[in-house]
């Protein structure tokens, strides 16, 4: 790996922080996903750094020296360095773990570089280049104290010890992500130590919190998501995770939130929907209805409106109901809610859903309560109600929007009200 293998504004940084590590007399090395990647000839975005020392002050240091934001976590004895530009550099302070009980956060320790490798979540995620080397353009080998160059030609992934998944059984998820992002597969011994960790609920204890991290960033990933549930399947994980729909049904509602996040994006380019969130919350809608409410809290999902979510795509498909009626059921609803109910409802469905929302974008009133007022009426509840009622017609279609002004009149005169 060379320096001009990473892109040009990390080359900034991993100079600068080398130099300010040497200054300090400091150690500080590549490690993870950077050399692993490099190895694969796979562009990198986000670099990993070992420190032989106190990575939060020398964080705090390349902070000073460089326009980056700084987060610190002094319990780890980590920091994550965040540019402009959305690239992460994290720095941790080389450590040994240790798990008090299944799943939970270790307690950490300073440690050797070595030591710090090996507690890692895979071999191929425990390689190093030392930064002095990179950063003066000089060829080296990256340090391997596990044999993970060998596991990444072969294409393997291999845990370090039995213990491996029961620690963190997050490190499940995390494995069919680099499955089906890089092409590797668990080797024999690995996978049995997976499915033997699900058996023995290892997730059991997990925090929602820490669930729900992982698996955003397994359905992030650019490919199918349905491939990795079909893998978590076959580990036992879904059933351990409390999942019951099959994993075949799932993934073909996520292949249909997939297509309408696609037409969403190409109509309403200026509404974001967060596309993993929105698939996450597709995992809970492929339960039953019974099993929603479960599903969601172990997931670290509000229910909200998820679980009635055939009733609202049948509030809005029969043939007569008036747009007004279907504004009034849609406009609670949150980007990702409604792309949801388009992937679970009929064509029908979505498109007065697209319509909502074009509605909601462009229909404005020309006429808002300073024009009642300066009509001669009286400030108070009645105001809003015409206002409202006036948009309602518009959305049916019953009055243009020169029509406004003398439709809205006609509604507080109805109410009784009078200038």
């Amino acid at each position: 790996m060379r320096l001009a293998d990473l892109p040009r504004d990390l080359q900034t940084v991993v100079t600068t922080i080398e130099r300010l590590g040497r200054r300090s007399g400091t150690a500080v090395y590549l490690v993870g996903g950077a050399v692993r990647d490099s190895l694969l000839g796979r562009p990198i975005l986000d670099i990993d750094l070992a420190v032989e020392g106190d990575a939060t002050a020398l964080a705090r240091e390349a902070a000073a020296n460089l326009p980056l934001d700084l987060r610190t976590h002094e319990a780890f004895g980590t920091a994550i360095l965040l540019a402009a530009g959305g690239r992460r550099i994290d720095l941790a302070s080389t450590r040994a773990e240790e798990y008090a009980a299944v799943a939970a956060l270790p307690a950490v320790r300073p440690a050797s570089l070595e030591t710090d490798l090996v507690r890692r979540d895979f071999t191929v995620n425990s390689l190093a280049l030392p930064l002095a080397a990179l950063a003066a353009d000089e060829p080296v080998e990256p340090i391997d104290p596990s044999g993970g160059r060998a596991d990444l030609q072969r294409r393997l992934l291999r845990v370090h010890h039995p213990r491996s998944f029961l620690d963190d059984p997050t490190r499940i998820l995390r494995g069919v992500r680099f499955e089906v992002r890089l092409g590797l597969a668990f080797e024999a011994a690995t996978e049995e130590l997976a499915r033997a960790a699900c058996s023995a609920g290892a997730f059991g204890p997990l925090s929602a919190d820490r669930l729900r991290a992982e698996l955003v960033l397994l359905l992030a990933e650019d490919c199918a998501p349905g491939a990795a549930l079909r893998r978590l399947e076959a580990l036992g994980a879904l059933a351990a995770l409390g999942l019951r729909s099959p994993a075949v049904a799932t993934a073909r509602l996520l292949e249909g939130v997939e297509a309408a996040l696609a037409d969403w994006h190409s109509r309403h380019r200026g509404v974001p929907v967060a596309r993993s969130e929105t698939l996450l919350a597709a995992v809970v809608l492929a339960e039953a209805p019974a099993d929603r409410a479960a599903a969601a809290r172990r997931l670290g999902l509000r229910v909200g409106r998820l679980a009635s979510l055939e009733a609202l795509v049948g509030a809005i498909e029969p043939p007569a109901i008036p747009p007004h009626e279907i504004s009034a059921t849609l406009a609670p609803l949150a980007p990702e809610e409604l792309v949801l109910l388009i992937a679970a409802g009929g064509s029908r469905a979505a498109g007065r859903i697209h319509k909502h929302v074009s509605n909601q974008r462009s229909l404005e009133l020309r006429i808002d309560g300073s024009t009642l007022l300066a009509h001669g009426f009286a400030p108070g509840p009645g105001i809003g109600q015409a206002l409202r009622a006036t948009r309602d017609a518009r959305l049916d279609g019953r009055i243009s929007a020169g029509e406004e002004l003398d439709f809205a009149l006609g509604v507080l005169r109805g109410q009784g009200d009078e200038p």
